[in-house]
């Protein structure tokens, strides 16, 4: 008895946590990017070696997805002094989780330049428009040979900064040298 009510209890918490939606799918344990770019082929935008890019400036890429690994990422990090990666949820609905838009305003009186990191893909929430100045990157899952989102985001994370681990999700750097990660971006010095 005390089994079953033990298992209620985590199908119960599972299904409704930031990780599972109500179309089945398990956003944050898997990152989705076939299906979601079979679905809206013209959202995405690769970007790997073979391609020639000064910048991932919302101007040039009009509101696209840029998919991408970590070490084609890494050096427009150096394009400002101060840099912040936001690994974002784009599902989750906890008092962590502000919008996009507020980020980004933070960013700009503090004088950040803000890349935004998606941890999975939803054509939903991706789709939508934000006031962002670079347009949202997306981890090319393929390059990582994974669809499960801890695999390919802590190698991501590893490109970027040498740590393979990470509880904060505000990544800071200066002159596109890792500095630390924080929970909330006031908590950013400067």
């Amino acid at each position: 008895m005390k089994k079953e009510w033990t298992l209620s209890i985590f199908l119960i918490s599972l299904l409704t946590s930031c990780a599972t939606s109500w179309d089945g799918k398990f956003y944050g344990l898997y990152g989705y990017y076939d299906k979601a770019q079979s679905e809206n082929p013209s959202l995405y935008q690769k970007v790997d070696e073979n391609t020639t890019v000064t910048d991932f400036n919302n101007d040039t890429f009009k509101n696209k997805v840029i998919v991408t690994n970590g070490k084609i990422f890494k050096p427009y990090l150096s394009k400002s002094e101060y840099t912040v990666v936001y690994i974002w949820s784009p599902k989750c609905k906890s008092y962590n989780c502000i919008s996009l838009d507020l980020i980004q305003s933070k960013c700009l009186l503090k004088k950040f330049d803000l890349y935004v990191v998606t941890e999975y893909y939803s054509n939903k929430e991706l789709s939508e428009k934000y006031n962002l100045t670079n347009n949202i990157i997306g981890i090319d899952t393929q390059y990582y040979k994974s669809g499960l989102t801890k695999k390919y985001l802590s190698k991501f994370l590893f490109d970027l900064t040498g740590n393979i681990e990470f509880n904060e999700r505000y990544l800071f750097f200066k002159k596109g040298v890792y500095q630390a990660a924080y929970s909330t971006i006031e908590e950013i010095p400067l």
